[in-house]
């Protein structure tokens, strides 16, 4: 009895480890500090400068997956399926033979006044997104990426 537990245990850790292998995670920071941030126009109306801004505090408020960097604008919808067998709500297939420059998790802070972007594995074929807020009402935005197909629910 004893040895059939230790396979069972052995077994479960194993499949542990095959999970977390083939997946991982991108958090969203909270919030980001810009330090300053000048702004230069080409031209401006007589009489107008650009303010100058410093030490301000941008607070996490969209995030998504985009095919290329997302200065090209090339958001990706989320849509229901099932990844791993399980469903979530915002879900995303990623490098697809259409995203030839990858896929960027983008984080936009004060409506994409400032956005982090973080390139996607490209060993991961499919992603989802958890949303939640802390103990403050921060908004706190996960991306999980598998290595497992998406599979669209419709």
């Amino acid at each position: 009895m004893k040895k059939i537990l230790k396979i069972g245990v052995a077994s479960l850790v194993l499949i542990g480890t095959l999970h977390t292998a083939n997946a991982y995670e991108i958090t969203c920071p909270i919030a980001v500090k810009v330090k300053s941030a000048q702004f230069d126009i080409d031209s401006g109306p007589d009489g107008w400068e650009v303010s100058e801004k410093r030490n301000e505090r941008k607070v996490l408020n969209a995030a998504g997956i985009y095919s290329d960097k997302p200065v090209k604008l090339i958001q990706l919808k989320p849509e229901v399926g099932i990844i791993d067998g399980k469903k979530y709500e915002s879900t995303w297939n990623v490098n697809t033979i259409y995203d030839k420059e990858g896929n960027w998790i983008s984080c936009g802070y004060n409506s994409d006044e400032v956005q982090l972007i973080k390139k996607i594995d490209p060993s991961m074929k499919s992603c989802w997104m958890t949303s939640s807020k802390d103990q403050f009402d921060n908004p706190q935005i996960v991306f999980k990426c598998s290595t497992s197909e998406l599979q669209e629910i419709h």
